[in-house]
């Protein structure tokens, strides 16, 4: 009994390694028909087209009404696809074409060079002259005339030219229209000095009035010199 055992026991492990086999078989054979399957349709072309058809690609333009369409429609000329040119024109008149349009755009680069160059140079001429101008030239510029001071201030009879030339005319006015205030000399302005055109003039001798002649303090001042002038140094001490 335990020989039988035995022997059904290996039996049925020789049956189940032979159906493992036979099953790695089948999957070997599965996969390799999805590889072979899988480069038919990678080689294969997509669409089965004869060899007179021909193909016709378009581009597709912008509608006008758009507000971008005549910026981008500039952009899209350049990348669309040249047109086919007639067959029936000879290579001559294709080299023709041809020269024509490299001359054309010869002309437009020059064009557009000599534009720049233009733009270049009043650019350098403009800041030229901005640096230039000196401070004073800004300053005068800058400032204020007589009648346009005159149509701000509450006073005008009060402007006088040169109030223009202060750092803050307007303040300057203000000050000059306040209830009380002192002018400042008139001679401050002038290139000369003051008094200085009185060098020359000789100055007459004080003369005392005539209701003091009259006393004859003169006579007894005299009187009194004279005497002092004939005493001696030690009597004088």
């Amino acid at each position: 009994a335990v020989v039988s055992t035995q022997s059904t026991g290996e039996h049925k492990a020789g049956d189940g390694s032979k159906w493992r086999k036979k099953k790695k078989k089948k999957r070997g054979q599965r996969v390799k028909e999805m590889k072979e399957e899988a480069q038919s349709k990678i080689h294969s072309p997509t669409t089965n087209l004869d060899g007179d058809v021909e193909i016709d690609w378009k581009t597709e333009g912008i509608e006008k009404s758009n507000p971008t369409y005549y910026i981008f429609n500039k952009i899209f000329d350049r990348f669309k696809l040249p047109d086919p040119e007639p067959e029936g024109l000879p290579p001559v008149e294709n080299l023709v074409k041809h020269e024509k349009q490299k001359e054309e755009e010869k002309r437009k680069d020059e064009e557009a060079k000599r534009i720049d160059e233009e733009e270049k140079k009043d650019d350098e001429e403009e800041e030229e002259q901005g640096a230039k101008i000196s401070r004073k030239k800004l300053r005068r510029m800058n400032r204020l005339t007589v009648a346009e001071l005159k149509q701000l201030v509450s006073r005008p009879e009060l402007v006088e030219m040169h109030d223009v030339t202060a750092r803050d005319p307007r303040l300057l006015l203000h000050l000059k229209a306040t209830r009380n205030t002192v002018q400042v000399p008139r001679h401050w302005c002038f290139k000369r000095k003051y008094l200085q055109g009185k060098r020359g003039i000789e100055k007459p001798p004080f003369n005392l009035p005539d209701f003091i002649k009259k006393t004859g303090i003169m006579e007894m001042r005299e009187t009194v010199q004279s005497s002092e002038q004939q005493k001696s140094l030690k009597s004088q001490m």
